[in-house]
């Protein structure tokens, strides 16, 4: 098959002496990762291999993420052919998994996260062919999808109907992709939530994990990407660009952005909106995880990509302000604390790579400078020798205790990290970053049919 041509729309924002530590960095986690380390087990699951198989495939820390990373690195000028190679291993064995364990359907832990990654390397390496069915690889996934998980009682991007979708949107349009997005719309309308401020979607307790209920033992309202309404809005805005059940889309999507911009606290309390409302009285959390999955930042680039697909100049507005509040926010909170790891959810990697994808869509040279101190920042904060080309994060382990944890995923592991950094550094568009709903979005052709 034929290589395909880049869009060199993408401008590096580190070079010179800076591209070439970064450079060094990610051969050092190409290395790293051609080994990855075992996934650990949490106490609490009782078959143990399965889970393992499952969660060592997944994109958040598995095969499919590890491979997304070697693809990208494989596209850099003089990149070595082996990297090509190491991609094709990592999918293959994520795809060996599908076939070897049953998995849920959702997208960072379950069977349309491979399937998503598959699909995006096909269009992403290679030029596209004719469609066929008899050699489609993701037909069989296509299937179980609208057989067994295209009415989830989750809403979210995380392992609900939006990360359903958006697999939906990498295959679309191809045959099944938009008889998923449809279903998932409808069950969207379902699970929501409409009050005078809007549409917004509720996380009860009993949808969480054993220890998040004893947090949130009345369930939460969240308002950023991976959990929450922001992740809703940029699923809807692609969706209703491409003229699928536009009455459906457009309602949900004006109700759900009034409701969003409902939220908006005073200045005082540091963010421009809660991460999360707790019920009973919806009481504003605003202390917590920062990043991508939670907080202004995150939420800034959702809705520039929304206003990316509808052409809404207010929203752009307000993303802009969202993404200002940040700064302020986040140079406070350096001066109390350090920034614990270099994740893409939530740590130094996901601010500088937010900053720079809202950097690239709307040129403005402050965001250019935020996301080029949090590379640096992202450097810094290694400690070769250790973790994972000196990468590590902490979570808890399976004891529930807080430890040093070595992740080679694409969400909370090195993969990500070297996906963000190759992003600062060469002139290849990180499309990858559609799987966490922050692009601005390539032209759509509405659906006529």
């Amino acid at each position: 098959m034929e290589k395909k041509s880049i869009d060199n729309k993408w401008h590096p924002i580190l070079e010179g002496s800076e591209a070439e530590e970064v450079f060094e960095v990610v051969d050092e986690i190409a290395k790293a990762l051609h080994h990855p380390p075992a996934a650990w087990i949490p106490r609490e699951k009782v078959a143990v291999e399965p889970y393992r198989i499952a969660r060592g495939a997944s994109l958040a820390h598995g095969s499919s993420g590890i491979a997304l990373f070697y693809a990208y690195l494989s596209r850099v000028p003089a990149a070595s052919p082996l990297f090509a190679d190491e991609a094709d291993r990592f999918i293959s064995h994520a795809c060996d998994a599908l076939e070897t364990v049953p998995m849920e359907g959702g997208l960072y832990r379950g069977l349309s996260g491979i399937a998503w990654v598959v699909q995006h390397l096909q269009g992403f390496l290679y030029e596209d062919e004719s469609y066929d069915p008899e050699t489609d690889p993701n037909i069989e996934i296509d299937r179980l999808l609208l057989d067994h998980w295209s009415k989830p009682e989750k809403f979210d991007l995380w392992e609900g109907c939006v990360g359903l979708g958006v697999y939906a949107l990498e295959r679309y349009p191809q045959p099944g992709a938009k008889t998923l997005l449809e279903i998932l719309i409808n069950q969207l309308d379902r699970l929501a939530t409409h009050n005078e401020k809007g549409v917004t979607w509720f996380t009860p307790t009993e949808t969480l994990p054993q220890r998040s209920r004893l947090v949130y033992p009345n369930g939460f309202y969240a308002l950023g990407i991976a959990h929450g309404t922001a992740g809703v809005i940029s699923f809807l805005s692609r969706v209703h660009a491409l003229g699928i059940l536009p009455d459906v889309t457009g309602k949900l999507l004006d109700g759900a952005v009034s409701w969003l911009l409902a939220q908006q606290q005073g200045s005082d309390l540091g963010l421009l909106f809660p991460l999360l409302l707790l019920p009973p009285d919806n009481k504003p959390k605003s202390s917590g995880t920062f990043g991508w999955c939670h907080g202004d930042l995150g939420l800034a680039a959702a809705l520039l990509s929304a206003a990316r697909c509808t052409g809404e100049s207010s929203w752009t507005a307000k993303a802009i302000e969202a993404a200002h509040a940040s700064i302020d926010y986040l140079n406070e909170l350096l001066q109390k604390t350090t920034y614990p790891d270099a994740t893409l959810c939530h740590g130094t990697a996901g601010l500088a790579h937010l900053f720079n994808r809202i950097y690239q869509t709307i040129r403005i040279e402050r965001f250019k400078e935020e996301a080029r101190k949090w590379f640096h920042h992202t450097i810094n904060i290694r400690k070769p020798g250790t973790g994972i080309a000196g990468f590590s994060k902490y979570s808890m382990n399976e004891d529930g205790e807080l430890a040093e944890q070595y992740d080679p995923g694409f969400i909370q592991g090195a993969a990500g990290i070297g996906l963000a950094l190759l992003g600062a550094v060469t002139d290849i568009e990180p499309k990858w970053d559609r799987v966490m709903l922050i692009s601005a979005p390539e032209s759509v052709t509405p659906d006529n049919g």
